[in-house]
């Protein structure tokens, strides 16, 4: 309890380490729900593709056979761009963040060095610089958490927007042409009854609530990798700095 009462008070004092964890938190949060979003819509596009070309009518086959080349590929494409978009966002954002602990530690040099003349141990240091971090971690999680699902729907229908737009623009730079592309299509669809139309046929069945309750599964992925790292990081930083300050202190001694 007492551990939990330091680090809250020391919050309220560093106000401005604070406000960068939560503006972090909050830039990789929204990044990597954006890009595992999207992975997954194109992944769903992908997956459903197969099915609703066999649906279609047999006379419409051999059409829909010059558009089910282009379109896999460049679902496929797009899944590749996104995961190594995350991966390489995710990087950025570790790098980041360990910057900032680097430069803010410096600051607060004198204050370890104070815990270190009252006898707390490296690892005490590590243990309390941890739960500040982490503390306001989680409570930017938990308001980000909520803003999630309160704009569930919205967010959804951006992404989706946003993920068609790509979709079509990177269908543009493959060989196919955008006109002879809604050729293929007006012929595949014309004077026929289908459980589908054009749309859904490039993008999938749109909008459907059940999706909304992936926010919070990948949230919760993501949110738990981060809270892990910073956990590890800012242990393992404030620990090597009191460390590396208690052996200059004692060359000097």
């Amino acid at each position: 309890m007492r551990f939990l009462e330091r680090a809250v008070a020391s919050l309220l004092y560093h106000r401005k380490f604070a406000l960068g964890i939560v503006l972090w938190s909050f830039l990789f949060l929204s990044g990597t729900l954006y890009l595992s979003t999207m992975i997954v819509l194109e992944r769903q596009s992908l997956n459903q593709l197969d099915s609703r070309f066999y649906q279609l009518p047999t006379q419409t086959h051999q059409h829909a056979v010059q558009l089910l080349g282009p379109m896999q590929k460049v679902h496929r494409q797009l899944i590749q761009h996104y995961e190594f978009g995350l991966l390489l966002f995710i990087g950025i954002c570790a790098l980041v963040f360990l910057l900032f602990i680097a430069i803010y530690l410096r600051s607060r040099r004198k204050e370890f060095r104070i815990y270190r003349f009252a006898g707390k141990s490296n690892a005490f240091i590590g243990r309390q610089f941890m739960g500040e971090t982490l503390l306001t971690f989680v409570l930017a999680f938990i308001f980000f958490f909520l803003l999630t699902l309160l704009f569930s729907k919205s967010l959804l229908s951006m992404f989706q927007n946003l993920n068609q737009q790509a979709f079509m623009q990177a269908l543009n730079q493959i060989n196919i042409s955008r006109t002879n592309f809604n050729r293929l299509l007006r012929e595949i669809f014309q004077a026929r009854l289908t459980p589908f139309n054009g749309n859904t046929l490039l993008f999938g069945p749109g909008q459907d609530p059940d999706q909304f309750f992936q926010f919070p599964s990948l949230l919760a992925t993501y949110g738990g990798l981060g809270g892990l790292f910073i956990a590890a990081a800012s242990w393992c930083s404030a620990w090597l700095a009191s460390r590396i300050w208690q052996h200059s202190i004692q060359k000097r001694g």
